[in-house]
């Protein structure tokens, strides 16, 4: 599971930016319950390939979000904060059995 509030809702919507249409099952059961007013994304029902395309977008968006549009913080220097959650998410999904590169 991972919470809204950390890591920042940039990084979860940044994310499933990437996903395209014929995607949209993992995003389904990636982001259900965000879209169903919860404060969380959850990994638990991911599948290997559904987990791993989402570790995949959300190192690509990672990389990507200081130059991005979507970037809509007051203070810029919050960014490294942001990105240090950022890679702390993707070092625990690498720590996950479902994980591959």
């Amino acid at each position: 599971m991972i919470n809204n509030g950390k890591p920042p809702r940039p990084i979860v919507e940044e994310t499933r930016s990437l996903f395209q249409d014929c995607e949209q099952r993992c995003v389904k059961e990636i982001y259900e319950s965000l879209d169903d007013f919860q404060q969380f994304i959850s990994l638990v029902n991911a599948d290997e390939e559904c987990f791993n395309m989402f570790y995949r977008y959300c190192k690509q968006a990672m990389n990507e979000f200081p130059n991005s549009e979507r970037v809509q913080i007051p203070d810029k220097e919050y960014i490294p904060v942001i990105l240090g959650d950022w890679a702390e998410v993707l070092r625990m999904m690498r720590e996950d059995p479902r994980y591959s590169e």
